[in-house]
């Protein structure tokens, strides 16, 4: 007697081909898009596997019912500790899957509006952004001891984030082709955001030498272009979770010599806001500021100014009479101001 041929579910069959959809060889699509879909799913099997004991291999289309995604949402909330927007992010996923399974399983249609009508939680926008100041920034800098190779990698890999203010997964994405160090006035860097949109970011004199030395000594500055310039040790190309372990890692270190880190949560975004608010304390106009960030509009880097309107605010009341502040000596680099300053007309 044959061995019997595993038969995979509806639901598993349907599942998969949701995703070869959307994988990165299909028109309009991203691995970005792919990879957020993939995460949604793995989580809404393991809860039911860990919460109905219905294994993934078992469950079937009659099971992928309203009640249990309201409480698979309930859960990445309340149980996983997840904010609202991850909990958006997941319902975003399972809505997509279910009008491709209108149109694929018409007579679950009825089921599947079920899902649909399940609307996103609303959220509290905020009005103001959490940042470092120049010298925690600093101190995490400060905190790498470029002793070995990885070390090294970190120092740039900070140091780039921080300079270009790129969102994490635009230095994960980050790769030979997309840097350009002709010298250390004409240096920068091509960043890949999001909708795929491409904006070109000036860099600094410190950073340019940073990445010009590492490049060199990867052998990367003649590696072919589409060479990830950050990989980890098995030469794969780091992930946002491993940069956002990696900086935690030094921030942790930082905080034993600068105490006010200690008190905050930094992420690879802190970085972002911290240099963009940087910008304005530093008078670059919020035009820029917004180009060089990638904002599609001015009203969410708006959220800067109004950041820097409450600092302002409680400074006067607190230090009434104060010294002005000592510019930092990076304000004073002409060459990359004056780039800043030009950012939007280099289109």
């Amino acid at each position: 007697m044959g061995r019997r041929l595993y038969e995979p579910t509806v639901f598993a069959k349907r599942l998969q081909e949701f995703l070869y959809d959307f994988s990165p060889e299909s028109l309009g699509s991203s691995p970005n898009t792919l990879s957020s879909y993939c995460s949604a799913f793995r989580r809404y099997l393991l809860f039911r596997e860990k919460h109905d004991n219905i294994s993934a291999d078992r469950l079937e289309l009659a099971d992928f019912t309203a009640d249990s995604v309201d409480a698979f949402l309930n859960w990445i909330e309340q149980d996983c500790g997840c904010k609202t927007v991850t909990r958006n992010h997941r319902l975003a996923s399972i809505h997509s899957f279910c009008y491709f399974l209108i149109r694929k399983e018409p007579r679950y249609i009825n089921q599947m509006q079920q899902i649909i009508a399940i609307k996103p939680k609303k959220h509290a926008s905020k009005t103001f952004v959490d940042y470092l100041t120049i010298e925690e920034t600093s101190a995490i800098i400060r905190a790498i001891d470029q002793a070995s190779s990885a070390a090294k990698r970190d120092a740039v890999l900070i140091s780039l984030m921080y300079d270009s203010a790129a969102r994490v997964q635009e230095i994960a994405d980050l790769t030979v082709g997309d840097v350009r160090l002709l010298s250390k006035d004409t240096s920068l860097v091509y960043l890949t955001g999001k909708g795929s949109k491409t904006r070109n970011v000036p860099l600094s004199t410190p950073t340019y030498e940073l990445l010009t030395n590492y490049l060199k000594e990867t052998g990367l500055y003649s590696a072919p272009a589409i060479t990830p310039v950050f990989t980890n040790l098995r030469g794969e190309k780091l992930t946002r979770h491993g940069i956002s372990y990696i900086l935690k890692k030094y921030m942790r270190l930082a905080a034993k010599q600068c105490a006010s880190l200690a008190k905050k949560t930094v992420s690879p975004h802190t970085l972002r806001h911290s240099k963009s608010m940087h910008l304005l304390h530093a008078g670059i106009d919020l035009i820029k500021i917004r180009d060089m960030l990638g904002h599609s509009s001015i009203s969410t880097t708006e959220i800067y100014a109004t950041t820097y309107d409450m600092d302002v605010a409680t400074a006067l009341r607190n230090a009434a009479g104060a010294d002005a502040a000592v510019v930092p000596s990076w304000h004073k680099d002409p060459g990359i101001m004056d780039r800043l300053a030009a950012f939007s007309r280099k289109k």
